[in-house]
């Protein structure tokens, strides 16, 4: 796994070398590194995806089914958790590589999955962290 930094510079080096990239989430840590991706593959012509594949997954695909079937009633509240422990020193706890934190790097899977299963977007959002000791 490549830290979130580091996306733009090795996506930009695979359009230059003639490849489609399927980019891990977070497609970049800012703005500019994302227009520079995007750039880059337009370039040289190369396909740019972010992967996100988790609803195309049969068993999440048979989750979307029942959950927008209505069989198990109308969905009034989703609770999702998260977790992931990194060990100190890990990249994912430094800023400047991970870049905006744990929402934009595996938090989004929970907003990916709210939207994926009701095709409706979150009305609201509360989180809850809590550290090691």
């Amino acid at each position: 796994m490549l830290p979130n930094s580091l996306h733009a510079d090795f996506t930009v080096r695979a359009a230059k070398a003639g490849k489609h990239v399927l980019c891990e989430k977070p497609m970049a840590t800012n703005v500019a590194d994302c227009r520079r991706m995007i750039d880059a593959c337009n370039a040289a012509g190369r396909k740019l995806m972010v992967a996100f594949r988790c609803q195309f997954e049969p068993h999440h695909s048979t989750a979307i089914a029942l959950a927008r079937s209505d069989e198990l009633g109308a969905i009034r509240v989703i609770e999702a958790i998260n977790v992931q422990n990194d060990t100190p020193g890990h990249w994912r706890l430094d800023k400047k590589i991970a870049g905006g934190g744990s929402l934009p790097d595996v938090g989004i899977y929970r907003f990916d999955a709210f939207r994926y299963l009701t095709g409706e977007e979150s009305v609201e959002v509360t989180a809850h962290v809590t550290h090691p000791s």
